[in-house]
């Protein structure tokens, strides 16, 4: 850099925010893609540098992470004897799309990279998180901080307990309904786990995973109230669910469910809660980097996960036992929702399972990422996370990243269900750019763009929402220039002339027609697609 100055401005927001020009000749690290609006700003990003740095750390992060089951383990946290609460977390998990833990490590080591943090000597926080600020403030100890619309941590234990009382009194209710319906044991030659209606496409009978199967030997074991999280339904919502599963001849996992399992698992959810603390009151220190305030956000969240998911374990272990089948096929085995079918079923010798890939993976997307002895040649699920024993993975780059992290008996998929669409596409002419967003950054891809949109007014865009992630941020489209389509994605990717994501499948899938795709990098936001990995750029 030609000029050193000594502020600092670190900025997050999807939106612009101006800023008086007393402000200027500072450096700017901007984490999202809003503008911040004042003169003379140097900005140090650099989203090529901030990819190669998630990289990097990332064997040492999930180790680190793997590291913290020993405290779980100190305090107890343990069900039946033999496997640690510590693997059904999302901590555990390393869920990016909802905790910027891992990103917010990164962004601090990029700007270590770019200045000479001893030389600044004032800091001014715009729209970060009160974790960011108390992990920065660490960082910058001979500074003095500004803050401006700092974001309040949302996790605690009071907001945890009042929204799990509502699912446990909804759970009741669902049970009262199944008073009134009968569940019937069945001979199948293979079972498929999903939820209904989440993924199933339409009214058919089609799956969005599995595609159709043959429901004469097959079945679809489905879960409608799940943990409340993938998704959500109400009395009537779920009563109405109910019927049309019965009607198909769905097994239904809801139907095993009784009064005494919620019971028994909301008391275990209240002697949880002082152990649980315990956990938010230590220290959290990765490399030089103390983490506290994020783990802490990170552990609040994953209580909640692990109370709900705790209450399926007698219900799935009476369905496996009531019910007669060869093999079981499932996915999120990444995710603590699948790992809870995993260590169930290695009570169920009997049954041949296939754990299948659920979504894109890439060097950079740490969920696919274990700790090198995280994975055991044994079933110690103390020490030892729940892995499937077979793993269908989408690709070879996946597959290799699977065998990087540790997972064993890899296979590649012969047909991919999802895809078969792609078979039936005839491209036609080119008419409009289409905007793919993932299930949580369609706000962000849309302020990331908005500027391309504004300046180039003759060119047709199309955003295709994700069916399951939310929408409203499309209310307030005020350009002239961009439709909003529902069509199915299969019909729109006929006529792009390209395809612009961030982590959305569909790119892989425009990359497949041949289709030019494009990926977002967002300032301060590490890039998970798959299509920046060397693989793809060879």
């Amino acid at each position: 850099m030609d000029k050193e100055f000594d502020q600092l401005i670190i900025f997050s927001s999807d939106k612009d925010f101006n800023l008086s020009d007393s402000y200027s000749d500072s450096y700017l690290y901007s984490i999202g893609p809003g503008n911040l609006n004042c003169r003379d700003l140097c900005v140090i990003n650099d989203p090529i540098e901030l990819n190669k740095i998630a990289e990097g750390i990332r064997d040492q992060f999930s180790e680190w992470i793997y590291e913290q089951n020993q405290i779980f383990l100190k305090n107890n946290l343990i069900h039946r004897n033999d496997l640690s609460m510590f693997f059904l977390t999302d901590f555990s998990c390393k869920r990016s799309e909802f905790f910027d833990t891992y990103n917010s490590v990164c962004n601090l080591i990029q700007i270590q990279k770019k200045i000479n943090v001893d030389g600044i000597k004032s800091v001014v926080f715009i729209g970060v998180s009160e974790a960011f600020v108390q992990t920065a403030s660490k960082i910058f100890e001979n500074s003095t901080f500004e803050y401006i619309d700092i974001k309040k941590n949302k996790e605690t234990f009071f907001r945890g307990f009042i929204k799990n009382s509502i699912y446990f009194t909804n759970m009741m209710i669902f049970c009262l309904f199944n008073l009134f319906f009968k569940s019937s044991s069945r001979n199948y030659r293979r079972l498929y786990l999903t939820r209904y209606p989440l993924h199933f496409i339409d009214d058919d009978n089609l799956e969005d995973k599995y595609g159709e199967i043959d429901l004469k030997k097959d079945n679809f074991l489905v879960s409608i109230a799940t943990d409340g999280f993938h998704q959500k339904v109400s009395p009537l919502e779920y009563l109405k669910y109910l019927n049309q599963c019965l009607s198909k001849g769905f097994s239904i996992l809801d139907l095993q469910v009784r009064l005494s399992d919620i019971i028994v698992a909301f008391w275990e959810y209240l002697k949880l809660i002082p152990k649980w603390k315990n956990l938010s009151k230590k220290d959290y220190v990765f490399q030089q980097y103390n983490i506290s305030a994020f783990c802490r956000n990170e552990l609040i969240f994953s209580l909640n996960r692990v109370v709900r998911l705790l209450l399926w374990d007698k219900p799935i272990r009476r369905f496996f036992t009531r019910n007669d089948f060869k093999e079981f096929y499932y996915y999120l085995h990444e995710y603590p929702y699948g790992r809870l079918f995993t260590y169930i079923l290695k009570s169920y010798p009997r049954i041949k399972t296939t754990a299948m890939q659920s979504g894109p993976a890439s060097f950079r997307k740490m969920l696919y990422f274990l700790s090198r002895g995280e994975i055991g040649n044994d079933d110690n699920y103390l020490q030892h996370v729940p892995a499937p024993e077979k793993i269908l993975a989408e690709d070879s780059h996946s597959g290799m990243i699977y065998s990087h992290a540790g997972y064993h008996n890899i296979e590649i998929m012969e047909n991919i269900s999802r895809l078969k669409y792609l078979e039936d596409i005839t491209p036609g002419k080119p008419c409009y750019i289409l905007i793919c967003p993932g299930l949580h950054d369609g706000e962000l891809m849309i302020n990331s763009l908005r500027e391309e949109i504004i300046n180039n007014p003759n060119k047709q865009y199309l955003i295709k929402p994700h069916p399951r992630g939310s929408k409203g941020y499309l209310r307030n489209n005020n350009f002239d220039n961009l439709e909003v389509s529902n069509i199915h994605i299969a019909k729109l990717l006929t006529e792009a002339e390209k395809v612009i994501v961030t982590y959305s499948s569909v790119g892989m899938e425009a990359k497949y027609l041949g289709i030019p795709t494009e990926v977002i990098n967002v300032p301060g936001i590490i890039s998970e697609s798959p299509l920046l990995d060397d693989y793809y750029q060879e």
